[in-house]
């Protein structure tokens, strides 16, 4: 099993940019509904939404999309956490593994998402 190292790359980047992205939209919406802490909240959201579509863009440029994209998504959360911790979040032990397990579950549902979209692609047939 040969790892796909730019794969990674790339949807860790595009993890990091779409989960700041989908913060930002987020984050009006929870001001609006009056959430007690919507930094925080959609923070969390943003980089759960990000691992998955960091997944999902790592998933489609590798030959095995899924574990690819769990991979993209234990690295992103990964390192989002060592940052958290880092910077004295007070988070216990147990809600930051929680957190790495949903990273890679995440991530492997987005290269399974690509790995579905591929063959979809594949068997329609060519409008020739």
């Amino acid at each position: 099993m040969q790892i796909q190292w730019p794969a990674i790359i790339v949807g860790g980047v595009a993890s990091f940019l779409l989960s700041a992205f989908a913060a930002l939209l987020i984050w009006p919406v929870l001001l609006i509904l009056r959430s007690e802490t919507p930094t925080n909240s959609s923070i969390v959201m943003g980089v759960l939404i990000g691992t998955l579509l960091g997944g999902f863009v790592a998933g489609r440029q590798s030959p095995r999309p899924a574990f690819h994209g769990s991979l993209t998504g234990l690295l992103f959360v990964g390192a989002v956490g060592i940052v958290a911790i880092s910077s004295g979040s007070p988070a216990p032990i147990s809600t930051i593994s929680t957190f790495f397990l949903l990273g890679a579950v995440l991530g492997s549902i987005g290269g399974y998402l690509a790995l579905r979209r591929m063959r979809a692609r594949t068997r329609r047939p060519s409008a020739d």
